[in-house]
């Protein structure tokens, strides 16, 4: 309860990047069900990765096309 009323200062159980601040609109509670900021900025590792998967589809494509193309004697 102290991390409720006095906030960051009395962090013991949760760590900084568990812990996210934010204020209720004591008015209508809009704001109660808040969750931590997340970062959805990709990184170079995710544009490798849907890069790669993207080359890897278009080589099975053209395989299968390939392969259909062989099979019909063409």
């Amino acid at each position: 309860m102290d991390l409720v009323h006095f906030g960051k200062g009395c962090l013991n159980i949760f760590t900084e990047d568990e812990y996210f601040e934010g204020t209720i609109d004591p008015d209508s509670g809009e704001d109660w069900n808040q969750t931590r900021p997340v970062d959805a900025r990709p990184t170079l590792e995710d544009f490798k990765k849907t890069v790669g998967d993207y080359l890897a589809w278009e080589v099975s494509q053209l395989l299968k096309k390939q392969g259909e193309n062989n099979f019909a004697g063409k």
